[in-house]
Formats: structure tokens, sequence, C-alpha cells
């Protein structure tokens, strides 16, 4: 059986400036009219489920931008040192934050993409999302990680004929691509402070030591072996076992293995969720398994 540990102190993230440089932000239309001003997208949204996945790990207390803003003025700094990482080492007398966030919205809008032949046309609409964004260590100014997330979503998919036409949309795709993204931030962020790992194998199972936040029921991870634990274990820094979650708990999780051997799977290994495409492809070969055996069973 597996025990239960709960984290002893949270670490405190500050989200410092985060700019936005999208395009097509604001007034965005699709085929079925302007989309709701309520849908669309906004930074304060989108910092907000970034927050919320973090703080719901158990591990971390994240600071609004006016909440820093307050404990800058408290200790008589102000902000311009946070976001050049050449004066970021200013920061290292702010009390009581242990790490900043910030970065850049670079894209936020709608691409259009038409198909056009004889007597029949597509258009289709994709909502496109990508940030960049730093984590700094608030006591040295040093950049502790610098990444990308870049994110996707078909909203509407119209086809026409001269006698025929149809369409089909997903009216929460602004929400569903930013909670995307922000579960992505959310375990990178996590992942570069206290790294995402195995505390635990029993049989095919294993325990990870993050729980709710950015880890979901479903999900696939690939587990590897790093540094003093691929060299102990002579399995190199290759992926040994892809796991599927099971279940969330507040602060932990548990996983089956459902590629590899779990026999290679050992304590301390690393966690890394696989790319969104890895993931498509995997829930496609698993319902094309689920298909050919009904066929198999059925005789079709």
């Amino acid at each position: 059986a597996f025990s239960q540990e709960e984290p002893e102190e949270r670490i405190r993230i500050g989200f410092a400036e985060f700019e936005n440089k999208a395009y097509a932000v604001g007034n965005m239309e699709t085929i079925f009219g302007e989309v709701p001003t309520e849908t669309q997208f906004t930074m304060d949204s989108f910092l907000d489920m970034v927050s919320t996945a973090l703080v719901k790990t158990r591990r971390f207390e994240c600071l609004e931008r006016s909440r820093l803003d307050a404990l800058l003025q408290e200790q008589g700094m102000g902000a311009a040192g946070l976001i050049d990482p050449e004066t970021a080492a200013q920061s290292g007398q702010l009390k009581g934050v242990h790490f900043l966030l910030t970065g850049t919205v670079d894209t936020a809008g709608i691409d259009t993409n038409i198909i056009k032949t004889r007597g029949y046309s597509q258009e289709t609409k994709t909502f496109r999302f990508g940030a960049s964004f730093k984590l700094i260590d608030a006591q040295t100014g040093r950049i502790v990680m610098s990444e990308f997330v870049d994110m996707e979503q078909k909203i509407a998919a119209p086809v026409a004929t001269k006698n025929y036409a149809s369409a089909s949309t997903s009216q929460n795709y602004i929400a569903d691509v930013l909670r995307k993204a922000a579960l992505q931030v959310g375990f990178l962020v996590a992942n570069a402070i206290d790294p995402v790992k195995v505390t635990a194998v029993s049989g095919d199972s294993v325990k990870i030591n993050y729980g709710a936040g950015f880890i979901e029921e479903g999900q696939i991870y690939k587990i590897f072996p790093e540094g003093e634990m691929a060299e102990l274990n002579d399995l190199g820094f290759d992926e040994v076992a892809r796991v599927r979650i099971t279940t969330v708990r507040p602060t932990e999780s548990f996983a089956e293995v459902v590629e590899g051997d779990a026999g290679n799977v050992y304590e301390g290994f690393s966690c890394q969720k696989i790319s969104l495409n890895d993931e498509q492809e995997y829930i496609t070969n698993e319902e094309k398994k689920k298909r050919d055996a009904l066929g198999s069973r059925f005789g079709y």
C-alpha cells in the first residue's frame, strides 16, 4: 500500500509583468458572428488558470501582480528589476517570495484556412495560443527556466456545395485551449522548482509526488532516469516506460504502466507528460485496438 504525504512548507511564486503582444485578441469573429466578449482571451483569465493549477498542488502559493506590487512597495523596491535578467539579481533582497514568473503572450487569435475546388468549399478556423515565460529565482536573479507553450484547437469547419451547407463548432474552444496551456505552464514551473518524480513502485503501479493541479486522470507520462539514477540503474537516460494516470489525490497521483517494463521503473525516476500530438496518437491507437477486438469477436 502507498502512504500519503503532505508538503511541509509552500513555495511562494510572485506573478510579475506579463506582456500581451498577441495578434487578433480583440473583436475575434467566426462564421457564427463575433465571439462573445466573456469568452474572449484575457490575460487575467489565463494567469488565473496558471495560478489555480499551481495552488491546487498544495506546494505553492501564488501572489498576483497587485499583491506583489504591494509587497515591493512595503520593502521600498520597484518592479523594474524583476523583468530584465541583467538587473533581476537586485531583487535578491525581496523577502517572502521564492520565485518570480514573467512572460509574454505572443499569439491568441483565429487563423482561417479555405479550401475550394469545383462545386465544393471548406473553411477551417483554428484558435491558436502561444506564450513564452521565464521563472526567476527571487533571491539570486538567476533564470531557472525559460520555456514556450503553443496550443491550438479547431473551432469551426463549415462545408458547402451548391445544394448543401453545414458547420460545426466548439463554443468553449478558447477556455479549452487556455486551460491546456495553463496546465502545461503549471507542470513546467512546478517541475523546474521541485521535479515531478516516481516516489514508489508496486507491481505495475507507480506513485507520483504531485496530485491535483496540473495532473489529471487519463494523462500519459513517460518515465526516465536522470543523473545519478540513470547511472545507478545502468539504464541510460532514455525513456523506460509510459504510465497512465488512474487516480489523482490532493498531493499525489497513481498510475499504471501501459508501455515498457515496470521492472525498469524505480523510485526517483523523472516523469514528463507526453506532447498533445503523442497523447492524441495514443488515444487513437487505443480506440483502434478496441475496434479490432470487437471485430475479431463478432467476425467483421
